[in-house]
């Protein structure tokens, strides 16, 4: 009996190299989102689980510097440490009522966060001999953001770049005003003389998890600073070099400017 050719099963074609490449990147998708999941689940839990303890410390730090016979420079290291306090208490918070939220905006001042962040590691930077070199040609172009995201940025930026020098060395800050398509941004600047960013390790850089430090790292930094940067409408990029004059690296942060 003839078969019409309507009836007959079609051969099977072997999967081409493009089809076999676009299933990895399904299952790398696949696997990125699953970790980023996983993330946020852990981010909730540990929000949840520090956010009392926070609250017990920042409490015993109100008593001590408010007792009469507490000297002055113990009084204001107290105040330093209260505030840093605040600041995560705000961030687990934020991560409680899901991670993105933005809160209560407010104008920002870069060279003013800049210069909290250098109090934070002003022992490190005496220690390890790191000369700071500031260029502030933009005071008065504010950003409306968190302060405590700002902040949470610069502190993840500088702490990269005091890692990669391991000693001596230059750490450069600069904030300067750009232009572009007739719209204002702050731009803020973090340049390193260290060891620099490997070819191999550029295009991970911003990936969750992925660290080059050779302490140990969460790989969360970089990845956590892009997010919030861009939630503002911004952009976080770098360049970097291994040799030469110019070896180091140096991290670019857009910010839209408001008058």
């Amino acid at each position: 009996m003839s078969t019409r050719p309507e009836d007959r099963t079609p051969d099977l074609e072997p999967f081409s190299k493009a089809d076999l490449a676009a299933e990895e990147k399904v299952q790398e998708a696949l696997i990125r989102g699953e970790k980023l999941a996983n993330l946020g689940r852990l981010a909730s839990t540990i929000a949840h689980e520090i956010n009392n303890p926070v609250f017990a410390v920042m409490n015993l730090l109100y008593l001590a510097k408010n007792q009469p016979d507490c000297p002055p420079p113990v009084k204001e290291d107290l105040t330093k440490a209260e505030a840093e306090l605040t600041r995560l208490s705000q961030l687990t918070q934020k991560t409680l009522l899901s991670f993105g939220e933005h809160g209560n905006l407010g104008l920002v001042s870069i060279p003013a966060i800049l210069e909290e962040t250098l109090d934070l590691f002003e022992s490190r930077l005496m220690v390890n001999g790191v000369k700071v070199e500031k260029q502030y040609l933009s005071n008065n172009t504010p950003v409306l953001a968190l302060s405590a995201d700002i902040k949470q940025v610069c502190c993840s930026l500088i702490w990269n770049s005091l890692d990669a020098m391991a000693g001596v060395g230059r750490l450069k800050l600069r904030v300067v005003e750009r232009s572009v398509r007739g719209e204002r941004f702050a731009r803020v600047i973090v340049a390193d003389s260290g060891r620099g960013i490997e070819p191999s390790a550029r295009l991970h850089i911003f990936g969750p998890f992925f660290t080059t430090k050779e302490s140990g790292g969460s790989g969360l930094g970089l990845w956590s600073s892009r997010l919030l940067i861009e939630r503002y409408g911004g952009s976080l990029r770098f360049r970097s070099s291994t040799t030469g004059e110019r070896k180091g690296t140096t991290f670019i942060v857009d910010l839209p400017a408001v008058d």
